[in-house]
């Protein structure tokens, strides 16, 4: 788990805000399980070489979305974003509809992934007009597993309290925890092939990188 300090700035606040792997939580009323595949706990970021751990996780419309099936059609590049919430991602999430359809044609889809609720999500998407999958990672299961969740401290809750922001309530916990910005272009194999962390949340993955990395697989 990352405990960081986060910047806080005035713009930051702009925007409003089947089988079950053992170890699973029990299954929900709706009968899909969030599934993220088991394993020690990360000091630092998932990184390039390394194998994204399975998972399986709600979209926005409670359909559950497999990384391994999406995977069975090509490369896949995953993003974490904090929520509406967040001028930055609704900014980043923006940038990368522009890139997506030069991302579907080197034969990748996109996941982005927030710990926000499926009907904050719902309104992002229609907002932007987003055509790729957003998922939801409830209690930030997934970007812990991947060492990217840290804990806000109690400064930050306050000044984000001032501005009217409640991240627990955005994410439908009582937690004030968010995933680090990150973006990872994953091959078939589930091997990443490019990673990009970053604590300061006002930075993203260049989208010429990413492009860049797919174009390469494209070519092996």
């Amino acid at each position: 788990m990352i405990t960081a300090p986060i910047v806080v700035g005035l713009a930051s606040f702009l925007f409003p805000v089947g089988s079950v792997e053992p170890g699973a939580a029990p299954a929900d009323p709706a009968g899909v399980v969030p599934e993220v595949e088991p394993g020690a706990k990360r000091d630092k970021p998932l990184a390039r070489g390394e194998r994204v751990p399975a998972f399986t996780l709600k979209n926005a419309d409670g359909k559950p979305v497999r990384l391994s099936e999406q995977l069975a059609a090509g490369p896949v590049v995953v993003t974490f974003y904090r929520g509406t919430w967040c001028p930055y991602c609704v900014k980043a999430l923006g940038s990368v509809e522009e890139s997506v359809a030069e991302i579907n044609r080197l034969g990748a889809r996109v996941l982005a992934i927030s710990p926000q609720t499926p009907d904050q999500a719902i309104d992002l998407r229609e907002r932007l007009g987003l055509s790729y999958e957003l998922l939801v990672d409830s209690e930030n299961r997934l970007a812990d597993r991947l060492g990217l969740m840290f804990t806000l401290d109690e400064a930050t809750i306050e000044k984000y309290r001032d501005y009217g922001i409640d991240v627990g309530a955005a994410n439908g916990s009582d937690e004030w925890q968010l995933p680090i910005p990150a973006t990872f272009v994953v091959d078939k194999d589930g091997i990443v092939r490019y990673a990009w962390t970053e604590e300061d949340y006002t930075k993203r993955a260049p989208a010429s990188d990413v492009l860049k990395t797919l174009r390469e697989l494209a070519s092996e």
